[in-house]
């Protein structure tokens, strides 16, 4: 009888300990481009569009996301690494290489800044500026054929092209809107320029890229996840968050 009730409890045990390794979300890596507003670290504390945005459709999609702040440049070399690693950019040849693109996350307006004392107000009049641009970025060939423009790069941030608008180094800005937006609200009023109304160049698209090291029912699940977060406004209330 004895033999009986220690037998029971042991399968009892075993049969909880394998029902919580069945039931246990699969792990998923999550690397998040380290750039303003997308992927930030204030005190210590990781946020972001994308990575708010990482973590709810990792969630979403059943998934228990780890998340991690990284460079841009190194973002695509570990989703290649990893088995299962997923991320959100535009589209670019390292991303290419290693990834497969689940689906289309946003439409993302590329826009052009300048002064209140110095308007731009159309495409054509860029003709000849001299234009901030981040460093890395390719967004700037949208005008291509449009405007022949003087390209002034800038090592790392949104922040330092506004700050170069500010001093009137520059005749305008070009980026992604929402990163140019979040960085002019944050400043202080005795360093932000006074813009005139922005002007849109075109559009570039940013997607769910993931490893192409991971199992192929993940796409899926990471697809029905987004559309489920555009149906309920959980996308565009993040995108809210960092105006």
């Amino acid at each position: 009888m004895k033999i009986c009730f220690i037998s029971l409890v042991f399968c009892i045990a075993f049969g909880a300990l394998s029902f919580t390794a069945i039931s246990a979300e699969p792990s998923i890596p999550a690397p998040v481009m380290e750039i303003e507003p997308w992927g930030l670290t204030t005190d210590r504390k990781s946020s972001g569009i994308y990575w708010d945005l990482q973590e709810a459709i990792a969630k979403r999609a059943g998934f228990s996301p780890k998340l991690q702040i990284r460079p841009y440049v190194r973002v695509a070399k570990e989703i290649g690494d990893a088995d299962g690693g997923f991320t959100l950019m535009t589209e670019n040849p390292e991303i290419i290489a290693v990834a497969n693109k689940v689906g289309l996350l946003t439409d993302l307006d590329v826009i052009v800044l300048s002064r209140v004392d110095a308007p731009i107000a159309t495409i054509p009049e860029l003709n000849g500026k001299y234009v901030a641009i981040i460093h890395g970025t390719d967004h700037h060939h949208l005008l291509d054929g449009k405007a022949k423009i003087k390209t002034s790069a800038v090592v790392k941030s949104s922040d330092q092209q506004l700050q170069l608008l500010a001093l009137g180094r520059v005749d305008a800005v070009l980026g992604v809107r929402q990163a140019l937006v979040y960085k002019l609200n944050r400043m202080s009023e005795s360093n932000r320029p006074k813009v005139g109304t922005p002007v849109v160049v075109g559009k570039i698209q940013a997607f769910v890229w993931l490893s192409k090291n991971s199992p192929k029912d993940w796409g899926p699940k990471l697809q029905a996840a987004i559309d489920s977060l555009r149906k309920d406004g959980t996308i565009e209330n993040i995108f809210k968050k960092y105006q």
